[in-house]
């Protein structure tokens, strides 16, 4: 499986064999959330009861997207109804695009699927896909269907009416004939090639190496914020507030660092809920300025640093994946 930025097809069920969908308005719920989701770009979407498809160009790696989607489904199924409940499968299905060739196949083949699944006589017929949306003259904001739309047509006007022409002569494609997964991404063998090559994984950093930037990086926040942690950090209620709100500045420089919230859970001993709000509150909590200092500081003491990468257990092999 690919990982690192790029525009990736999802596929998710409902947890424990469960319904995704409760109701009728949870669909428009869902749609907005993924359109909020940072770093990422929603191009197109398909729902049912049981299962959601979507196409999303991603600045980030796909599987901190994932965990974040899931993430706040699970907060907007308790704004909703005032139960916690795992609203997503730990499974998913991910799959790398080609953009650049493949997109435009991509999207009608996803807009098509409620027909080949005999859901519907026509695509259009279908309300709970962005299919509506790509026959409008005006697309809503959050849905970026200029990505796949500016790869249709070269001009900026009758992109509805190309796009209807196209879906009426579209003949449905079965994805899943390749016994190869990589091959379900419609992306060819040399975009793979390249793909792996620039976005290829560093050698994984050993125990001590972690622990090490961890401490780095609490020293960094604690002199910047002025704070002397003592021997009994965390133990009075004074020393529990400066623990708030220098630990999530650490581990924000370290998810800066490209950790993902599985390293930073284990390596803090954090809860990855707790984390990941931790995280999603530093640019709540702190001026975009001090963020920025903070970050190139961080920066140029990695610089300085150099530490080694070299070890004989890395954070990966320490937790379950």
């Amino acid at each position: 499986m690919l990982h690192g930025p790029g525009t990736y097809s999802f596929k998710v069920h409902g947890a424990k064999d469960q319904p995704l969908f409760h109701s009728v308005f949870e669909y428009d719920y869902f749609c907005q959330l993924l359109s909020q989701v940072e770093g990422t770009h929603l191009i197109a979407y398909v729902f049912t009861e049981h299962q959601a498809q979507w196409i999303m160009e991603c600045d980030r790696d796909w599987q901190d997207v994932l965990d974040d989607i899931k993430a706040l489904s699970q907060e907007s199924y308790f704004q909703l109804w005032h139960k916690h409940h795992q609203l997503i499968s730990e499974e998913a299905e991910v799959v790398f695009i080609d953009a650049e060739q493949y997109l435009v196949q991509a999207v009608m083949a996803m807009h098509y699927w409620p027909v080949s699944q005999k859901l519907v006589a026509r695509p259009e017929a279908y309300p709970w896909s962005s299919d509506q949306h790509y026959r409008s003259t005006i697309i809503p904001d959050w849905l970026k269907a200029d990505l796949m739309l500016k790869r249709l047509v070269h001009q900026r006007f009758n992109t509805a009416l190309r796009y209807e022409r196209m879906m009426e002569q579209y003949t449905a494609v079965d994805l899943n004939s390749s016994h190869h997964r990589l091959y379900l991404a419609l992306a060819s063998d040399g975009k793979i090639a390249r793909h792996l090559q620039k976005h290829r994984q560093k050698t994984p950093l050993s125990e001590e190496a972690c622990m090490a930037m961890r401490t780095q990086a609490e020293h960094l926040v604690n002199g910047t914020l002025g704070i002397q942690p003592s021997d009994g950090f965390n133990e009075t209620p004074r020393q529990r507030r400066q623990f708030h709100q220098t630990e999530p500045l650490s581990m924000w420089l370290l998810s800066e660092s490209g950790w993902s919230v599985k390293q930073l859970a284990w390596v803090f001993d954090t809860d990855e809920t707790v984390l990941k709000a931790w995280l999603r509150s530093i640019h709540a909590n702190h001026p975009a300025s001090f963020l920025e200092s903070l970050k190139a500081r961080w920066r140029e003491d990695l610089r300085i640093s150099a530490p080694q990468t070299q070890g004989e257990l890395s954070v990966e092999s320490s937790i379950a994946v």
